[in-house]
């Protein structure tokens, strides 16, 4: 299987779709991008752009995160800005503290505490922190949102690799 991004005018990523690897290889077994992308065409519409993504990260950087964006000139992935303090890693192509996060200790790490990023203590304190520890409670239900570069991603949408013919639409 492999995943493509659907993205709009300004390279912004609207959907990540599945596409069957029948659809993407060529006579010689080769995957090939320009395939899926007249494959998704030939579903979505001629118009739509799209360009393929990696779970793995073997292209394009980053897996494809809805809301976020292509960038041509990087050939990347890029997810959106957590936070209007974070700094772009062109190295990574995440976006990144501007602080480094503390390191937990040993104690810690047994207690399952965790850092979260508070944009309001960062500005707050003249940006000296912004990092804030959190201690689990055992019936505590927090959501957490991933701002990382091993956040949880999201399922991509699987498309049918058929498309029905308008006979079979048709009743008798």
């Amino acid at each position: 299987m492999a995943n493509f991004a659907r993205l709009d005018e300004n390279n912004v990523v609207l959907d990540v779709v599945v596409v069957s690897n029948d659809d993407i290889m060529d006579e010689n077994g080769n995957e090939v991008e320009e395939l899926g992308i007249k494959f998704l065409q030939g579903l979505c519409g001629k118009d739509t752009i799209w360009k393929q993504t990696s779970y793995n990260k073997n292209l394009r950087k980053n897996y494809a995160f809805i809301g976020g964006t292509y960038d041509q000139t990087l050939d990347a992935f890029i997810p959106p800005k957590p936070y209007d303090s974070w700094i772009f890693n062109e190295q990574t192509c995440y976006w990144m503290a501007p602080l480094s996060e503390p390191q937990l200790t040993s104690e810690q790490i047994t207690a399952d505490n965790y850092y979260i990023w508070d944009e309001e203590l960062y500005n707050s304190t003249k940006k000296q922190n912004g990092w804030v520890l959190k201690y689990p409670q055992e019936n505590e239900k927090e959501t957490i949102q991933p701002q990382s570069p091993e956040a949880k991603i999201p399922p991509p949408i699987i498309l049918p690799t058929m498309i029905p013919s308008e006979s079979s639409l048709t009743s008798d």
